[in-house]
């Protein structure tokens, strides 16, 4: 606020906002929200460069011609560099290989660290989470299967995004991985092994993989008993109940809120649980929730 020194009118002043050193296009409206005009500025993601170095300007000019300015100097995090994303194997099956992914060698500066990883996986112009925000480099998971009708060989790509401590994050290359059509589709009982083996090391990217794989199956049965007319919904049943309780046992010292809520989101969408009774099985997805909160520190504070 300034003064006219000919009177005690307050001043109200009109803004300008110019660039000083940096290189962006401030005129360019598609890079910010707010005018140059108003008294605060936003910029759109994109505006800036990584790793550049801005100044900025606000002038507050009054009636009387009276102007002051201020400057602020705005460095532009880098985000993690150097590093390379790999998968292993590059060809498997659905619901069964075991997937290795890695990012190997990302740095950031001292005070940006430590890293986190966000792994995920692109089909049909669509991109999935395959895990939450984790501390871990290496991720193993496996993939559900392809869904497109008379598909049975699907090519999906996966990579990383690496994130430092200050919220910047980077996207790694993608990586073609080959889903091909399994002759000898996994067990049941043996994709129940995996929930167990994963909740014993504490890979909850691996327990949602595996849980969703199940019930991917789960249902593909239905349908096909829908479509033979046959109604006999025991076994589906029997099938979800073992795999709630399986996960209401779940007890993971290093949980996050984050992978929690990965968890529970991973898993709705592939219940389709349609009109059978699941009151059981829905208690015990409270209760595995319930478990896995009071798990985390997070959780603690509302269990």
């Amino acid at each position: 606020m300034c003064s006219s020194d000919l009177s005690n009118t307050p001043c109200i002043p009109s803004y300008k906002w110019t660039l000083v050193a940096g290189k962006a296009d401030l005129q360019d409206p598609s890079v910010r929200s707010t005018g140059l005009g108003s008294p605060n500025l936003a910029l759109t993601g994109g505006a800036l460069m990584r790793g550049q170095s801005y100044v900025l300007e606000l002038q507050g000019t009054c009636a009387s011609e009276q102007t002051g300015f201020s400057r602020i100097t705005v460095q532009f995090d880098q985000g993690p560099v150097g590093g390379s994303f790999t998968a292993a194997p590059l060809q498997g099956f659905p619901l069964k290989t075991i997937f290795s992914l890695e990012c190997a060698k990302w740095i950031d500066e001292l005070e940006n660290l430590p890293l986190s990883y966000v792994y995920q996986a692109a089909l049909w112009d669509q991109t999935q989470p395959l895990s939450g925000k984790i501390a871990s480099y290496k991720l193993d998971i496996i993939m559900s299967p392809t869904t497109k009708p008379g598909a049975n060989n699907e090519t999906v790509g996966v990579n990383a995004m690496i994130c430092n401590s200050f919220g910047s994050c980077v996207s790694s290359q993608v990586t073609q991985v080959l889903l091909t059509e399994d002759p000898a589709p996994t067990a049941v009982t043996d994709q129940l092994s995996l929930v167990s083996g994963a909740a014993g090391v504490g890979n909850t990217e691996m327990i949602v993989g595996a849980s969703r794989a199940i019930l991917d199956q789960v249902n593909v049965n239905r349908r096909r008993r829908r479509a033979g007319r046959r109604q006999d919904p025991g076994e589906e049943l029997a099938v979800k109940q073992t795999l709630m309780q399986a996960l209401s046992q779940v007890t993971i010292t290093a949980v996050t809120e984050d992978s929690v809520a990965f968890l529970t989101t991973a898993l709705e969408p592939a219940m389709d649980t349609g009109s059978m009774p699941f009151q059981n099985i829905h208690g015990l997805g409270l209760s595995m929730t319930r478990s896995l909160l009071q798990t985390s520190k997070i959780g603690r504070a509302h269990v």
